[in-house]
Parts: C-alpha cells; structure tokens; sequence
C-alpha cells in the first residue's frame, strides 16, 4: 500500500512541474491575456529626466515564447506599458491586455492597452 501511495504521489508531483513549466506562445502581434498580481513601481532615470515604470508581480512566474526576438523567458513580473497604473501601486490586480515583445529597451514581455479588470 505505501509503494502504491508512494508511486501516485510522484505522479501527482511531476504532473505539477510540467503545468508549472508550460510556456505560452506570444505571436508576433501580442496575445490578449489576463494577469493578476501587485502594481509596483520602480524609479528610472532617463536623459530627460526621472519616471516611474510600473510592473505587475504575477502571482506565480510565467514562460513565455515568441520564437523570435525575445525568445523563451520566464517572468516574475511584466512590465505594465501604462501611465494609469501609480493609483494601483502596491495593489493586488487582475489586468487584461496584449501581451507582446518589447524590442526596442528591454527584449522582454511587456504588457500594454490594460484594462484593471479587478481590484
């Protein structure tokens, strides 16, 4: 009996690692999708000035793949390309947006045309 529950909860454990590890492809137009987690903001000094960029902390990291530019990446947090999110700092949300790579300044998964779809 103990081999038996031994052997299902293997099973059960590697079953989670592999939902874990899913990645989602992003084509080269975006993918709408809803992401929840904290709004948090983080200072950036540019040439003309100071700004605050602000990034959602998702409940749990995800894997994206665009199979071009930015590759497969795994995130902990999105970058929110949006200049309504300082009243949500330190909030935890559920935003809706497209999902795209951001060539240009970070070669990472950003998030834009957000909607807070809860709070």
């Amino acid at each position: 009996m103990n081999k038996f529950l031994t052997g299902a909860g293997c099973l059960f454990l590697s079953s989670l690692t592999v939902a874990a590890t899913q990645v989602i492809t992003i084509p080269d137009d975006g993918k709408v999708m809803q992401l929840s987690g904290v709004v948090s903001s983080k200072p950036i000094t540019k040439p003309d000035g100071s700004f605050k960029a602000y990034y959602l902390r998702l409940n749990s990291e995800l894997t994206f793949n665009d199979d071009s530019n930015c590759g497969e990446q795994t995130q902990k947090t999105i970058a929110l390309n949006s200049t309504e999110m300082k009243k949500y700092a330190g909030k935890k949300v559920t935003v809706s947006g497209n999902v795209f790579c951001q060539t240009q300044y970070t070669g990472n998964y950003h998030i834009e045309d957000i909607k807070v779809v809860s709070k």
